[in-house]
């Protein structure tokens, strides 16, 4: 026994072509015709990211490797790397890292700070930091200055992270998830500068880099 299905065919009058609506429908959290979500403040530095095309690989902010000179940091607290903002924007802090060069295998931890500056006081540096633009050549921004292997201590400093490394041959490289990065003002604000600090048990060999973004 063989079943046959016939299926009803509409008349060429009653057949309706396909039309593509004016407005595609979109998520529930994006506003209608908007292509930004409703939870994207773009104040922040993924709403610039987006903003700018940044998200789309490659980005058009100005961004900066600043590298400590190798350091030899006694048994006190010292500050190994300061990026302090120029006059036309701040400064978003979007990797820092430190290494150590210790031998022994018993080294107590190394306690490490990143911290924000009013640089009320600009302390005593030692070697220059080396400063090289690595992203958004298309752009004008100035690049920042720094300090670092600090015999003074600059002033105000604010803790805003801070962990241990093993000076034990230690690396540490901490990049900011995006949006979350840590920013201070251009060098009229208040918060003028990022700067990164180490309180070494015993002393010990360290090199710091900070990668930043201007924003702003």
């Amino acid at each position: 026994m063989s079943l046959t299905i016939i299926r009803r065919q509409l008349p060429p009058w009653r057949k309706r072509p396909y039309v593509r609506p004016a407005v595609w429908p979109l998520p529930d959290d994006f506003e209608h015709g908007d292509r930004l979500p409703r939870w994207l403040d773009l104040e922040t530095p993924l709403g610039r990211a987006i903003m700018r095309g940044g998200l789309r690989g490659g980005s058009t902010a100005a961004a900066y490797a600043i590298n400590s000179a190798i350091f030899a940091a006694g048994t006190a607290v010292h500050t190994d790397l300061v990026a302090i903002a120029p006059a036309g924007h701040g400064l978003a802090l979007t990797e820092a890292a430190v290494s150590f060069d210790g031998v022994s295998a018993s080294a107590v931890p190394v306690y490490m700070e990143v911290c924000t500056s009013t640089q009320a006081g600009a302390g005593t540096g030692g070697t220059a930091p080396t400063i090289a633009q690595v992203r958004g050549r298309s752009t004008g921004g100035s690049a920042p200055t720094a300090s670092g292997s600090h015999t003074a201590e600059p002033t105000v400093l604010t803790r805003v992270r801070s962990w241990y490394v093993s000076p034990n041959g230690g690396l540490m490289i901490y990049p900011l998830p995006l949006g979350r990065e840590i920013e201070c003002d251009s060098s009229a604000g208040t918060t003028k500068g990022i700067a990164m600090r180490s309180t070494p048990p015993a002393a010990v060999n360290l090199q710091a880099y900070f990668e930043v973004e201007a924003v702003g």
